[in-house]
């Protein structure tokens, strides 16, 4: 085969077969390194220089060789992450929750005190617990060799996760104290903050496909983002009936209001191409049956408010939304399931493709005699 000059750039790094070798495998073999330097945004466990380096066999040809230089070590952005969650875990249960034994209100007594017609039914905030659940394993994951250096963490989560547990932790105290203005910009920041984790999770994967780094390092955040964004819209409306008492219309239209745009919400993450922002619409409609479930026990507190015809109008809106939803969000779900799991990808190369492709694959296989 002919020698072949070959760039390691990150775009081919990311696409040609490799093997990681420490550093006493890589003089064994007597490898002679053409080029060396760092290249951060691989997708590998550890810190590692990469090179391209010249095989002594008989070809004498070039390949990919990623040499490992150290493990990477635990850094700050590992640290920040687990201090930020746990003064976030401490507050929302202690504040939250618990009330400090008594010295405030928890939230739910908070929330049932200004209860708005789109608060879902209190079974409804359950989902806290697959998020809190997913997120400490996120969180103890993260501190791991195998994964704490990879991009999706690095570049990828970044300061956005940290900054999303301080304002989740403003968030329950603003609440708790009943500074409802100041917690619902801590629910839109935080809204903010996780849509840009996912963006940037996006970016740092490079069109990159892993479904381990899915249940450990996104599903998690997709979770919470849809939660968010409902939290989102049922506390602007209980900030609008906080302070418009006196104004029943005011408050039934901020009411509808929030209801309505969560569909559209629903409807655009149900267009993208990536199956997994199916979660975002699979929240959305647990919240509308949890809206839909409380309104069909209404407390006597918003039939005074609003009236029983209101109300009812009210639930069955929503009713109508939970079956536009869930007959857009099936179909789409069994087609993910289908294309996902029981689809044969074929990839058609040209002849200049077919020739680097044999190159890869027989580099590879030298590699691994």
């Amino acid at each position: 085969m002919p020698q072949r000059d070959r760039t390691l750039t990150e775009e081919s790094a990311l696409s040609t077969p490799y093997m990681v070798l420490n550093d006493d495998q890589a003089e064994e073999m007597n490898l002679t390194f053409v080029e060396e330097r760092a290249l951060r945004e691989l997708p590998f466990a550890d810190e590692k220089m990469v090179v391209s380096a010249r095989l002594d066999d008989e070809d004498d040809e070039l390949v990919s060789i990623i040499v490992a230089s150290e493990a990477a070590k635990v850094n700050g952005l590992n640290l920040l992450n687990v201090a930020a969650y746990i003064v976030h875990l401490v507050v929302s249960y202690g504040v939250g929750v618990w009330g400090l034994d008594g010295l405030v209100e928890t939230r739910v007594e908070v929330a049932q005190q200004f209860e708005t017609l789109i608060t879902p039914a209190s079974w409804a905030y359950y989902i806290w617990i697959p998020i809190l659940v997913t997120e400490s394993t996120f969180v103890v994951a993260q501190l791991f060799q195998e994964y704490r250096a990879r991009p999706i963490i690095q570049q990828g989560i970044s300061f956005f996760f940290f900054y999303t547990c301080l304002l989740q932790t403003g968030w329950t105290l603003f609440f708790c104290f009943k500074l409802f203005i100041c917690s619902l910009v801590c629910v839109i920041l935080s809204v903010i903050c996780l849509a840009s984790l996912l963006a940037s999770q996006h970016l740092a994967m490079r069109g990159r496909r892993s479904r381990e780094e899915f249940w450990l390092f996104r599903f998690c955040f997709l979770l919470h983002f849809a939660w968010m964004v409902v939290m989102a819209s049922v506390h602007l409306a209980l900030v609008i009936r906080h302070n418009s008492s006196e104004h029943l219309s005011t408050q039934l239209a901020s009411d509808f209001a929030g209801m309505s745009i969560l569909l559209p919400v629903a409807c655009y993450f149900l267009l993208q191409k990536d199956g997994y922002n199916l979660i975002i619409p699979a929240v959305i409609l647990w919240s509308y049956i949890g809206m839909a479930w409380r309104l069909q026990w209404p407390s006597e507190h918003l039939l005074e408010d609003y009236g029983e015809l209101t109300v009812s109008a009210l639930r069955q809106t929503v009713w109508f939304f939970n079956i536009v939803l869930l007959a857009l969000l099936g179909p789409r779900f069994l087609v993910w399931i289908c294309n996902t799991y029981y689809t044969i990808r074929v990839i058609r190369l040209g002849e200049d493709e077919t020739d680097d492709a044999q190159f890869s694959i027989t580099s590879f296989l030298n590699i691994h005699r």
